[in-house]
């Protein structure tokens, strides 16, 4: 290549830099024009969002990972592998680490990378704002290399715990997740699936309900809190492990409503929403505490009293339109077959199966709005719902590994 050309280096193979990457090398790289080159510590990436299923273990990393050495053949651009430990301004040289294989052995010397432009995008590491032991006993999922490491340690965990002779001890398959982002909240519904199929697999002495623990911190009082409200409570009601536990008590809200009738309609909505019933004029119940409820009610310029009852008449239930709900469910195994299979050919199945789940979701999405999310006790032991649910969580995992590609191929030649 000429040594005319301007070099243009790229420290860091992130979503940022690799992006970058692929449409300088399309655009200039391949046609000769300007000399591209991006350096990264590894030799793959992996979407960072998806990390957290190679932890749980519900992804193949090896079908997911994009290759940097191929990726800049495809696009016109130079690969070389090292970590950044300098940059001498004065020179325009980027200094590299040696890089050094699994086993010890030095791949690459020590060298020094020209540019002309030099673009710096290596990300962020996690904070752990000086809390004591998090740097000595936590994995932070910042590559795949760590979410594997974390993978290998619960399946050692729990293979470990089904061998021993010993009783499990109380805290010995305990997961403790610190923040309840996107990533966390992730994390700790792929692990409550992939852990019972571990378990599944012969780990006979271990109960998954009442051994495996999950535990989700977040300072703020709700997963998910950058996210709107509804949001929020939306994807709580998706990632429970289960029905909530139901103690037999109702909590009753006695609502001083707004004067307004706009306000009354939005807070009525609201409440709805968040899986209470009005079982008499002013008077809403729930078969749970949501604390969230002063809050919505408060926004609204209303003013909310609470009360503990056991026996209510008439039965509480009939509070909510149960029926209409059930036949909404009964109908969804059809819809469900339409959104799948109904789809004019792509001539890409990833492609797909990515525009399938995106319909499923889409449409399931609905009955988060619509379900309040009831006891198990509470409802008729024929409930649709339940073989509802089985079928929407069937489909959607069917279709993600083949969804999963599509995005990654996407991300890898720079259209998302």
């Amino acid at each position: 290549m000429s040594a005319e050309l301007k070099r243009i280096v790229i420290v860091g193979g992130g979503a940022g830099g690799l992006e970058l990457a692929t449409r300088l090398g399309d655009k200039l790289g391949k046609r000769g024009k300007a000399s591209v080159t991006l350096i990264d510590r590894q030799q793959t990436h992996l979407w960072k969002p998806l990390l957290h299923e190679v932890a749980a273990g519900s992804m193949d990393l090896g079908m997911h990972e994009i290759d940097y050495l191929a990726l800049a053949y495809w696009h016109g651009f130079v690969y070389r592998v090292g970590e950044m430990t300098g940059i001498d301004r004065a020179r325009r040289v980027v200094q590299v680490a040696p890089f050094v294989d699994e086993e010890g052995r030095q791949v690459t010397a020590m060298r020094e990378v020209g540019y002309d432009a030099l673009v710096i995008a290596i990300g962020s590491s996690t904070n752990d704002f000086g809390t004591p032991g998090v740097r000595e006993h936590a994995i932070a999922l910042e590559t795949a290399g760590e979410a594997e490491r974390f993978h290998k340690r619960l399946v050692n965990a729990c293979i470990r715990a089904n061998t021993q002779d010993a009783p499990l001890a109380p805290e010995q398959l305990q997961v403790a997740i610190i923040g309840a982002g996107a990533t966390g909240t992730e994390l700790a519904a792929e692990l409550h699936k992939t852990t019972r199929q571990l378990v599944a697999f012969g780990l006979d002495r271990i109960d998954p309900d009442k051994d495996i623990k999950i535990h989700l911190i977040e300072a703020a009082p709700r997963i998910l809190p950058a996210l709107p409200e509804r949001l929020s409570e939306a994807a709580a009601r998706i990632y429970r492990g289960g029905p909530e536990p139901w103690d037999g008590r109702w909590r009753l809200v006695f609502l001083d409503a707004p004067r307004h009738r706009g306000d009354r309609e939005r807070l009525r909505q609201e409440l709805t929403y968040l899986g209470l019933a009005e079982h008499a004029p002013g008077v809403w119940l729930c078969p749970f505490d949501r604390p969230e409820v002063d809050e919505v009610v408060a926004r609204a310029g209303g003013r909310a009293r609470h009360a503990v009852a056991v026996e209510l008449d008439p039965d509480p239930v009939g509070a909510w339109d149960l029926s209409a709900l059930a036949r909404a469910y009964d109908a969804w195994p059809a819809e469900a077959t339409r959104l799948v299979h109904d789809e004019p050919p792509h001539g890409d199945d990833d492609e797909a199966a990515f525009a399938a789940r995106f319909r499923l979701v889409h449409e399931w999405r609905k009955f988060l709005f619509a379900d309040p999310g009831l006891p198990g006790a509470l409802l008729p032991p024929d409930w649709p719902g339940i073989p509802a649910a089985d079928l929407f969580s069937r489909e959607a995992e069917r279709l993600k590994p083949a969804s999963d590609r599509f995005v990654a191929r996407c991300l890898g030649a720079g259209l998302v």
